[in-house]
């Protein structure tokens, strides 16, 4: 199966031990059946169609988290994850790399110009 066939995360729902996640290049539209995956470590989502990343907010182990190339405008649920470390960001999201650093003064943030 090729990586860009798939189209949801809806099997990882409530998964126990899912520490990371190489969803790049998918079709999956919907991150919210991760939101209990409480586990998740790092989640790579770069060049997917997802567009809204809030459901997110809770997930407190998350670390390292690629939007890059993705449909999110709104990044901001970002500025809720205490344990974040890394975040990778274009320069169309709706938050600053200032207002990150207030936020999480721990986290590094990459900000990839936006290709046309």
């Amino acid at each position: 199966m090729s990586l860009s066939s798939i189209s949801s995360v809806e099997p990882l729902r409530d998964h126990p031990s899912l520490r990371e996640l190489h969803a790049r290049a998918t079709r999956i539209v919907d991150v919210e059946p991760l939101k209990n995956v409480v586990t998740l470590e790092r989640l790579y989502l770069g060049r997917s169609k997802v567009a809204d990343v809030s459901s997110l907010a809770d997930l407190r182990n998350l670390q390292v988290l690629d939007l890059r190339g993705t449909h999110v405008t709104d990044a901001g649920v970002i500025t809720k994850l205490a344990s974040l470390k890394e975040c990778y960001l274009d320069e169309r999201h709706e938050l600053s790399a200032d207002a990150l650093k207030t936020a999480n003064t721990k986290c590094r943030v990459v900000v990839t110009p936006r290709s046309e």
